[in-house]
């Protein structure tokens, strides 16, 4: 039996968002500023073995919230419609933390080591949401992002 998640180098201490896969992130994000009162930073694109997603936080937080405009058939699957999809960590071990995940029966969905972004996300077979670590050191890069960028939108 491996060890439990707590024992880890991600569990709970650095729980960072909650993240939505939408079809359409303009009209998701509009609908959440107006009926939450959430303020989200303008979307930015990436983009992972060729497939290109649209991402935006919202403020406050953390944890955040987080929406990914996927495609129909990518890592971000769309065609079932807008989705509660995962729970995102940092990771201060990466690469050992994935392999804690798989031992205690998240199996890899996603592996960004594979294509140069250290991230990683893990299916939960019982749960329905994905697990996902980012590596510690992208944190405070993406945190400066997150709050520069939400001040540059006005609340809608």
């Amino acid at each position: 039996m491996s060890a439990p998640a707590s024992e880890s180098g991600f569990f709970p201490h650095s729980y960072f968002h909650v993240g939505m896969v939408v079809p359409d992130i303009d009209a998701a994000m509009a609908e959440l500023e107006l009926t939450l009162g959430l303020r989200f930073n303008p979307p930015h694109e990436s983009e992972y073995a060729g497939q290109r997603i649209r991402v935006a936080y919202a403020l406050p937080g953390p944890p955040y919230f987080e929406v990914v405009q996927g495609t129909p058939g990518g890592f971000w699957d769309t065609a079932d419609g807008p989705r509660l999809d995962h729970v995102g960590y940092f990771s201060h071990d990466l690469d050992a933390d994935v392999e804690k995940l798989v031992a205690a029966g998240l199996p890899l969905d996603i592996d960004g080591r594979e294509f140069g972004a250290r991230f990683s996300y893990h299916r939960s077979r019982h749960g329905g949401l994905r697990v996902e670590l980012i590596d510690e050191p992208r944190r405070e890069g993406l945190l400066r992002t997150i709050h520069m960028e939400a001040g540059s939108r006005p609340v809608s």
